[in-house]
Order: structure tokens, then C-alpha cells, then sequence
């Protein structure tokens, strides 16, 4: 912008980079209605938004409702075969040739953009703010008397793909819960077809309780909760992200839960436990559920009655005792939610308590009168000795378990791992740990 207009200087630039959202053509737009003397960081976003809308000419009521209208939705067809803008026109009670005059000004505004027949209100910055005032101005009855008719499925889902970028709005929020009610179109996930599917993976970030409760009452089906669900890694997916806040963790885990008892131990095609584990991972979690908190749901499968939980009980606190090279290919992105990549520890007093935490549930383990359990926990310890001696500050506690598990040599497995230990990191002490001859 700067190359393209000399004059205009740093501050503006940032200003109008800064709402443009990346779109070159918006940002030129609004550059080219900048005065040389004009100090745009002390107009608000409304007050850019209406320069850019109205770009100098007198205010246009019945093009700024039009543009609400088009912003419903994420894009839609102009095409004679798909003209959606009939089923527009009858949402907001503006005649369909009237919009189709207003999509082709919004082009030449560059507030929208075009593909083929394809029509869409960018950047986001714009059309997000168009859509609020769509849905506050609209009511839910009038937009879902035409998105439920069965030939405006496409609509429904690209409305939902709007709906994904407001979640806070109340509005969208009220609107996204409609659909989820009886006898509309999203109320029976088992029934869902792709493009329902795709739709609910849209409104989940925008009534996250909500959905959480509707895959709850979906799982009390058996069937559906399970692999043998043809959408099993879709609902996987997305209660892997709605486990992302602490309040929803333990619901969120125990619905996956149900899905990942149902695959076999080992499972390596699109393993449920495998996407499972990431959760209880110190780095790259995706959850900021506490480590006490998810801690307490490894503990809790132990104390289960259920062989298959201690299998996925192992493997979750395998992933929880790793100590060193941390990665992931989970997206963290949810919606228009702002993210990190979960809760990680910020001092060493964390680090040390999240591995302390787990070595306290593997002592539990050694101390159970179930000769599996025993067995997992040993397996782990042996597993994980060197990484747990070298990093997680706690060797106090290991020590514990050599002198009280492994004493005069009768834990030959943990011997060696210690053995080896000592060759590999010999700038280490280890001389209170004496090897069996």
C-alpha cells in the first residue's frame, strides 16, 4: 500500500492492513479514501467499515441491508439452474433481482469477490460484521422456514459456516441451537448426512455445551459409539476439541472413551486411543484441562472393573511419561476461537509436580493385588526409567521404587534399564543405585 500510495503514512497503513484481514483489494479500497492529513487510528472499526461500505457516496440503506442479507451466508450461487438469492430474497423479504443489483455494486466496491457463478461478501473483517447485524435483525423462524426446506441444504451448511465465525455473538449462538432442537435438521447425529455432519462441525465452536450434551445423548446408543460408526473419525475429531476447555474435559474424554473401547488393543488404522493419548501429553495437549484433572481419569480407569480400560489406561500414561521430543499433527484450530496448543508447564515446580503425579499413580499400581496392573506399571517404569531419571526431577521417588521393588536384584528388567542409564549418561551420579552381581 505504502508503494502504491507514497503519501500515505505508516500508521494509516498498519490501520487499514489491520482491517482489510489480509485482502489486498479491500485495503487498496480503503486506502484510496484516505485524506493526506487524516489520522485513521482514531476511527473505530464501525466508522472504517462505513467508509469502506459507502466509499464516499451517499448512504444507501436499501444496499446496506442487501449486504446483510448476502452475508447470511458464506458464499452462494447466482447460476438460472441454483439461484439461491430466491431463498435469500425470501429469508429477508428483498425481491431477488434487487440483490443480484447489489452483488454485482458489492463486486465493483470490491466488498465481494467472485468465482464462475460463485459469489461471496470478503474479507471476514466485513462480512462477519455484516452477519451480526443479519441475525439481529432477522428472526430464527424467518431464516429456518427456508434453510430446512430439503433443496436448501447447501444453504443451511454455508449459513453454518458463517454461524462459525460468531460464537459470540448471542444471536448465532440461539440461532446454531435451533437446529439442534427436535425435529430439526441437526437433532439426531446418528441420522446425519455429510453435509449435516459438516454442518454441525461448524455450530459445535459456537454452542460447545450444547453439542457436548447432544453427542452425550447420542452415545447412549452402543452403535453409535463405536467404530463401526461410518463417521466415527468426524465425531472423534471434534470431541477431541471440545476437550480443549477444563470445565468440558472429563465429559469430553469419557464420550471418547466409549468410542476407544470399542477397537482392538493395538489398533494402528485411524486409532481412536492413539488420537486419544495426545490429550494426557505434557506438550501439544490440545486441552488445558489440569494435570490433576487428568491424572484423576488415568486413576479412575484403574480402579475400573473393565480389562479394556487398563489396556487404553496404559497407553495414556505411557504418552503422560514422556519426557523428551513432543510432536503432533492435530490441528488446534476450533472455529473462530482463539487457541494455544494446550497447558504446558510455565516453572519448574509444574514440571516437576506433573511427572511426581504419575509416578505416585504407577506406586499405586505396584501396590495392587491385580497381577496385571502390577505388570503395566513395571512395564512403564522399565519403559520410561531413563527419561524419568535424566528428566522429571523426581528421582527421589524412583529410588523408592528400585529399594523397594527391585531389591537384591528381583526386578532383572529394571536393573538393566538402570545398567544401561548409567552407561549413557555417565556425567550423571548413580553410584546409590548398586548392581546385583
Amino acid at each position: 500500500m505504502q508503494r502504491r500510495f507514497p503519501k500515505l503514512n505508516k500508521t494509516n497503513a498498519h490501520k487499514i492492513a489491520e482491517f482489510s484481514g489480509g485482502n489486498a483489494r479491500v485495503a487498496l479500497a480503503l486506502a484510496d479514501q484516505v485524506d493526506i492529513n487524516e489520522n485513521l487510528s482514531k476511527l473505530s472499526d464501525e466508522e472504517l467499515f462505513k467508509r469502506l461500505f459507502h466509499q464516499r457516496k451517499q448512504v444507501d440503506v436499501s444496499l446496506l441491508e442487501s449486504a446483510e442479507t448476502l452475508s447470511l451466508i458464506y458464499s452462494f450461487d447466482t447460476s438460472n439452474e441454483n439461484n439461491e438469492l430466491l431463498a435469500l430474497g425470501r429469508i429477508s423479504g428483498i425481491e431477488s433481482k434487487t440483490l443480484y443489483r447489489h452483488q454485482a455494486e458489492l463486486l465493483r466496491q470490491h466488498i465481494a469477490q467472485k468465482r464462475g457463478n460463485w459469489r461471496a461478501v470478503l474479507p471476514h473483517a466485513i462480512s462477519n460484521k455484516l452477519a451480526r447485524r443479519a441475525f439481529e435483525n432477522l428472526a430464527i423462524s424467518q431464516i429456518n422456514t427456508e434453510l430446512f426446506k430439503e433443496e436448501n441444504e447447501r444453504l443451511l451448511m454455508s449459513c453454518a459456516h458463517r454461524v462459525s465465525y460468531l460464537h459470540d455473538s448471542l444471536e448465532a449462538q440461539a440461532l446454531a441451537e435451533s437446529w439442534i432442537q427436535e425435529d430439526a435438521p441437526l437433532y439426531n447425529p446418528s441420522t446425519y448426512s455429510p453435509i449435516h455432519l459438516k454442518c454441525f462441525s461448524y455450530i459445535a465452536p459456537v454452542i460447545p455445551q450444547a453439542a457436548l450434551s447432544l453427542l452425550e445423548q447420542a452415545c447412549q446408543n452402543a452403535e453409535f459409539a463405536s467404530r463401526n460408526n461410518p463417521n466415527f473419525n468426524q465425531f472423534v475429531e471434534l470431541l477431541r476439541q471440545l476437550a480443549y476447555d477444563d470445565e468440558y474435559f472429563n465429559r469430553a474424554a469419557n464420550l471418547l472413551l466409549k468410542f476407544a473401547e470399542t477397537e482392538k488393543d493395538g489398533e494402528r488404522n485411524n486409532s481412536i486411543v492413539n488420537w486419544m493419548e495426545n490429550l494426557f501429553s505434557l506438550y501439544l495437549s490440545g486441552t488445558e484441562a489440569t494435570p490433576n484433572k487428568r491424572q484423576a481419569f488415568i486413576r479412575d480407569l484403574f480402579q475400573s472393573s473393565n480389562p479394556r480400560y487398563y489396556e487404553i489406561a496404559k497407553v495414556l500414561l505411557n504418552k503422560a511419561l514422556q519426557t523428551s521430543s513432543w510432536r503432533s499433527f492435530a490441528s488446534f484450530e476450533f472455529g473462530a476461537h482463539k487457541r494455544g496448543m494446550g497447558w504446558q508447564p510455565s516453572t519448574q515446580e509444574e514440571w516437576k509436580d506433573w511427572y511426581s503425579g504419575l509416578i505416585d499413580i504407577l506406586q499405586e499400581l505396584l501396590h495392587s493385588d491385580d497381577t496385571v496392573q502390577v505388570d503395566i506399571a513395571k512395564q512403564l517404569i522399565v519403559s520410561n526409567f531413563n527419561g524419568l531419571w535424566v528428566n522429571s526431577r523426581c528421582c527421589s521417588k524412583l529410588e523408592d521404587i528400585v529399594k523397594n521393588y527391585g531389591k537384591d536384584g528381583v526386578w532383572p528388567e529394571l536393573w538393566k534399564e538402570i545398567k544401561s542409564t548409567k552407561a549413557n549418561f555417565t556425567a550423571v551420579s548413580y553410584t546409590h543405585l548398586t548392581l546385583p552381581t
